[in-house]
């Protein structure tokens, strides 16, 4: 079975791209596709893929000027290149800040008014309407988080962080091609699979009921332990599917609402200077984080032990820390680069995220400025 319809339209297989690709431009007439992809992700293999998937009719339009984050200029640039080239759907090519970016200008293209009025504080969710243009994703190894999620950041202008969310925001097809994810280097894997990881952790450990994402949650995590080494080690084919796999139930785990980790990711690389990637910060903060939750779990913990075959008598934390370990990526915020003068900043910018502020567990900007300063 390729195809999956949970959320919304999902092929997943191995070497799927062209079929699936070219079959959805067919069957929904579309001839001008708007590419948005990262100039890093245009000049391999993949991206020849990628290309000769399009009908011959089409002609693609590329946006290739990502920002390290989604911003407003850019989220505008892809809206008015949209309406110049008059194009009828956008395909987003790449990681999670390229399918941000593409979310952010369906809005720009389908509202008028001002792109933070339609964030989730002012009551976006509500307006941003079902008029949105058609979005393809197509995800690499760190797109997944956002491939099928309903929600989108975005920096204004004037430096402020704004959250969208609207089911209207997932994208209408996400073609999941395994063979996309191979040869990618161990690190990128380690970082993509820390930030899966993460986002299940944190999705399993809130306090919302939600029954089918609890076991989305802990089978990502299954997967994970059975696959990373394979995956790393010999570039397995089928331990990259695996790896895949958990990559989505991770993010359809995320319709629990929003995780802390993701803000607090998103926060450090606002704050940072150095640019790192959020999926390397999930990786490092994660363990920090179940560790301020670990004593309040009640009993939720020992699943997510059972998952990651850590000894039921030990901490998740450190469990945690010694699985991490063994993997090629940093262990401190410090060997991302990012300044101990970042850690305030980002404690201010997470403790307004809504993600945080909606959360039961009532985080304070100190705790947060703490856990971090611990992670540096």
């Amino acid at each position: 079975m390729t195809l999956i319809n949970f959320l919304t339209r999902v092929h997943f297989a191995d070497g799927i791209l062209e079929e699936a690709l070219h079959s959805e431009i067919e069957a929904n007439n579309k001839r001008r596709p708007l590419v948005v992809a990262a100039d890093d992700r245009m000049s391999n293999l993949g991206a020849d893929r990628f290309y000769s998937g399009f009908p011959m009719r089409a002609e693609p339009v590329v946006f290739s000027d990502v920002p390290h984050l989604p911003t407003e200029s850019a989220a505008r640039a892809v809206a008015k290149l949209y309406r110049d080239s008059d194009c009828d759907v956008l395909v987003a090519f790449g990681s999670n800040r390229v399918i941000d970016l593409a979310k952010a200008a369906r809005i720009a293209i389908a509202h008028e008014e001002p792109l933070d009025m339609l964030s989730i504080d002012e009551g976006g969710s509500r307006r941003i309407n079902g008029h949105l243009p058609h979005l393809y994703a197509v995800p690499d190894i760190l797109g997944f988080a956002s491939a099928i999620s309903d929600y989108a950041r975005l920096t204004l202008d004037d430096k402020r962080h704004i959250l969208f969310s609207s089911r209207n925001l997932v994208p209408c097809i996400t073609i999941c091609d395994p063979t996309l994810t191979l040869g990618a280097m161990a690190e990128d894997s380690a970082n993509a699979a820390a930030g899966v990881m993460s986002r299940a952790i944190d999705s399993y450990l809130s306090p919302r009921y939600h029954p089918p994402a609890d076991g989305l949650a802990l089978d990502a995590l299954n997967r994970i332990w059975i696959n990373i080494g394979p995956a790393l080690n010999d570039d397995d084919l089928p331990a990259r599917r695996e790896l895949l796999a958990a990559g989505l139930n991770s993010s359809l785990s995320l319709q629990k609402g929003l995780c802390v980790i993701h803000a607090l990711c998103n926060a450090i690389t606002a704050a940072s200077d150095s640019k790192p990637d959020p999926s390397a910060v999930g990786g490092v903060v994660i363990s920090h984080l179940v560790e301020f939750y670990e004593q309040n779990a009640n009993g939720l913990c020992d699943p997510i032990k059972r998952a990651l075959r850590i000894d039921e008598r030990r901490a998740l934390a450190d469990g945690l820390r010694d699985m991490l370990s063994e993997w090629p990526i940093p262990r401190k915020l410090s060997e991302l680069g990012i300044e101990v003068s970042a850690l305030g900043k980002a404690a201010t910018i997470a403790a307004c995220d809504r993600a945080i502020t909606g959360d039961p567990r009532n985080f304070e900007r100190s705790e947060i400025r703490e856990l971090l300063a611990r992670a540096h």
